[in-house]
């Protein structure tokens, strides 16, 4: 989908990487190019905060808001709230599914933990 951005690896959110190479970017260009009315950017980095109010006051009429992992709300005091555990599990793809007739498989390191 256009302006999705799927991320697996840590060190490519670092605040070290320049913007041409990171989710700011895409928050950005998607904001101005109107490809969404609302975002939440789900992130316990404070890298991102800045991101995000640059955004917003780039994209007038965007919501934006920071929304904590779970667990997590404690290291960003500007997160709107925090998601739970729970609701990561309801919001999971199923492991498999078949979309115009390929099945696709979720990777294995996005399976939620064993309770």
């Amino acid at each position: 989908m256009p302006g999705s951005v799927y991320r697996s690896k840590r060190d490519r959110l670092t605040a070290g990487i320049t913007v041409e190479d990171s989710p700011r970017k895409y928050l950005m260009a998607d904001g101005l190019q109107d490809r969404f009315d609302r975002a939440l950017v789900i992130s316990a980095d404070t890298d991102l905060n800045e991101a995000v109010n640059l955004t917003k006051a780039e994209a007038a009429g965007k919501q934006i808001d920071l929304v904590a992992p779970p667990k997590r709300k404690g290291r960003n005091s500007v997160a709107l709230f925090e998601v739970t555990v729970g609701r990561v599990r309801r919001s999971l793809l199923p492991h498999q599914l078949v979309l115009a007739g390929k099945t696709i498989t979720r990777p294995t390191e996005y399976d939620p933990p064993a309770t």
